[in-house]
């Protein structure tokens, strides 16, 4: 699984435990009676021995606009067309695409296009993802302390407030059959996900903290452009019985966001 820096809006806070060499997943859930938004820094702290190279992206990527002319055009055709971060357009899916925007959230079940950084091409390409399911209570629970159990390095402490539950979304990723990868296929398969309010602005039911989706997929084995993953998995905290939020997809090319949206409940 890529390890990441992230800086998310509407934190929970991670704490390095220097006697186990875990760190605690510590959701800080505060009132938020003026539902403003929080501006702390939600920080993965890793061992020296967990750091992988970071990932150099291209920014160069230069984009230009045509200035029209008050005097002829020369008889050269100069009309320079403003470059792209699509290098190709995907192979054809068997499935059907929505658009997956904040007024018109996907449906769980739904496939979504997004883009995943391409180590072959040093660039993005695009995949596709769906949610297929939402769980709480003791079933979300029991994923939760089955995971803290286990060899990992990221462990959930328990919540204090009594009306938020830990939740497991699980969703499916599909890799376009002209995916760039090596001759061993393709390692990682998971998106990234955070939590937001119906309007993407503020607190979620009122509650500051809410925001963090922590992703505890497996590394697929033998997976290889053309397949779908099927195992996403991840662990996040919400108000009990509140279903009024979003789960948006994300990732960063040349500096800007992009985003979509699903309404997993």
């Amino acid at each position: 699984m890529k390890k990441k820096l992230v800086a998310l809006m509407l934190v929970a806070v991670m704490g390095m435990s220097t006697l186990t060499g875990c760190a605690q997943v510590m959701y800080n859930v505060m009132k938020d009676k003026e539902n403003k938004e929080s501006t702390e820094t939600y920080e993965y702290d890793y061992d020296e021995a967990e750091t992988e190279e970071d990932v150099v992206f291209d920014d160069t990527e230069e984009v230009t606009e045509d200035v029209a002319e008050d005097t002829e055009a020369p008889a050269e055709d100069t009309t320079e067309t403003a470059e792209t971060t699509e290098a190709s357009e995907p192979a054809a899916t068997d499935f059907d695409v929505v658009e997956a925007t904040l007024a018109n959230p996907a449906k769980p079940g739904e496939w979504v296009a997004t883009k995943t950084y391409c180590g072959e091409t040093d660039d993005y390409r695009t995949i596709y993802y769906r949610i297929t399911g939402v769980m709480r209570g003791a079933d979300a629970q029991a994923i939760v302390d089955e995971y803290n159990s286990g060899d990992h390095f990221i462990r959930f402490d328990e919540l204090e407030q009594d009306d938020v539950e830990y939740c497991v979304v699980t969703y499916e990723t599909h890799f376009p059959t002209d995916f760039p990868a090596s001759e061993y296929g393709i390692y990682s398969a998971d998106v990234d996900f955070s939590a937001c309010n119906l309007e993407d602005s503020g607190a979620i039911a009122n509650y500051i903290g809410l925001s963090s989706v922590y992703d505890t997929s497996e590394d697929p084995e033998d997976f290889f452009p053309g397949d779908t993953f099927t195992e996403g998995k991840a662990i996040f905290a919400m108000v009990k019985g509140h279903t009024d939020y979003l789960l948006k997809c994300y990732y960063y090319e040349n500096d800007e966001e992009y985003v979509s949206y699903v309404k997993p409940e």
